[in-house]
């Protein structure tokens, strides 16, 4: 019903890029490096982490950040809330990450953990693919996909390296989300 909703409702907008991850990658948690960025980013454009209202065409921006993790699993797709991120050490993160999906496998998430996200992560690339048009579900504005890393050559400076590179897509409501926001979300 909610994808229902959210294709019927929402005008979204897509942009796609690439993160040079080759400084750190496999030496730190990629999903805890993600959730970080996503916060930084919400500081630069806080309008992404709001919910918005179609039917009085308002909004409301929050301060904390309350990230939904999409979380696949064999009875289907949940999207737990993390609350207020920007308060939560790695190592909390990292454990109710790993107890969300705990939970998605028993079916045991509470429905109160499935509510009240401002913003949604979603990390396909742990399946496939590269980029993808991840679905904004209403009443928030932004979704960010992440998908499958991948070791390609690159320019630093005047040489070509290998280096690994991580696809993101970001999807988000353009009815309150600007091209202009949302490219500056992504840098």
């Amino acid at each position: 019903l909610n994808m229902q909703h959210a294709n019927s409702e929402v005008v979204p907008i897509t942009i796609t890029d690439d993160a040079n991850i080759n400084a750190w990658f496999k030496q730190d948690d990629l999903t805890l490096r993600v959730i970080n960025a996503i916060h930084t980013a919400v500081q630069a454009e806080p309008m992404l982490n709001s919910h918005f209202d179609s039917t009085n065409y308002s909004f409301r921006i929050f301060n904390a950040v309350n990230l939904g993790i999409a979380v696949d699993s064999e009875h289907g797709l949940y999207v737990p809330v993390i609350q207020d991120i920007g308060n939560k050490t790695k190592t909390t993160l990292r454990d109710e990450i790993n107890n969300y999906k705990n939970q998605a496998a028993s079916k045991s998430i509470k429905q109160e953990n499935l509510k009240d996200a401002t913003i949604v992560l979603s990390n396909f690339g742990s399946f496939a693919a590269r980029y993808a048009t991840p679905v904004v579900t209403p009443p928030t504005v932004c979704i960010i996909g992440t998908g499958r890393v991948y070791k390609t050559p690159v320019v630093e400076g005047n040489s070509v390296k290998p280096a690994y590179v991580l696809p993101l897509s970001v999807t988000a409501d353009h009815r309150l989300i600007t091209g202009g926001k949302l490219t500056r979300f992504l840098a």
